[in-house]
């Protein structure tokens, strides 16, 4: 594998397309972006997942490359695919993506690839808003079976055995939520909040 020490030669042979100038660049940042990920995401197959899927766009994208460190554009790629990760896996839990969005770890993270982290604490707050305004409308039984279900990852049929009542009250409940849910979304302009919700309202 041929080293590089010059950047804007690196970034130069990238955008070219070269292959052994991108297999320098997996193989010199893949080790330390999986560490970096894994402080985020537990689960390995799903930091494989958010990596590779880094280093297609990067490929992918590569003529739009300029003259950054792409130490920090990695850093950066990966930071934010943990964030999208986090959002759809958990985003009721909002503080979860707030924090990772002030953490720059031990880079000095600049946003090439998303959002600024202004932008990114701005959008869950109003998340966190919408979710929380929902919430409230809901009856006291209807809520609880939706925590349940949506935060703590409970099936129905355990939730149905938790509370002593059956799964087809269970299903009731969480449609009844999952309806208000909607509406909600349907009476917003289209955003990312938005595609947010749809996203966590799927999981």
């Amino acid at each position: 594998m041929r080293y590089y020490t010059d950047n804007e030669l690196l970034i130069d042979e990238v955008r070219e397309g070269k292959a052994e100038a991108y297999e320098f660049v997996f193989k010199t940042f893949y080790p330390r972006l999986r560490n970096y990920a894994s402080h985020f995401v537990a689960d390995v197959d799903d930091t494989e997942d958010i990596l590779q899927d880094c280093f297609v766009r990067l490929w992918e994208r590569r003529q739009t490359l300029t003259y950054v460190s792409l130490q920090a554009l990695l850093f950066t790629m990966v930071r934010n695919g943990c964030i999208n990760y986090l959002k759809h896996q958990a985003i009721v839990n909002g503080y979860q993506t707030v924090h990772l969005a002030h953490v720059a770890g031990e880079e000095r993270l600049y946003n090439y690839d998303m959002l600024n982290s202004t932008d990114t604490e701005l959008l869950y707050d109003e998340l966190q808003r919408q979710i929380n305004h929902v919430m409230e409308r809901l009856s006291p039984r209807t809520r609880q079976i939706f925590i349940m279900s949506r935060t703590e990852g409970m099936k129905n049929r355990e939730i149905a055995q938790q509370l002593g009542i059956s799964v087809k009250i269970v299903e009731r409940h969480i449609s009844k939520a999952l309806a208000l849910f909607r509406k909600n979304i349907s009476q917003s302009p289209a955003s990312v909040v938005g595609l947010a919700l749809l996203q966590w309202l799927a999981s």
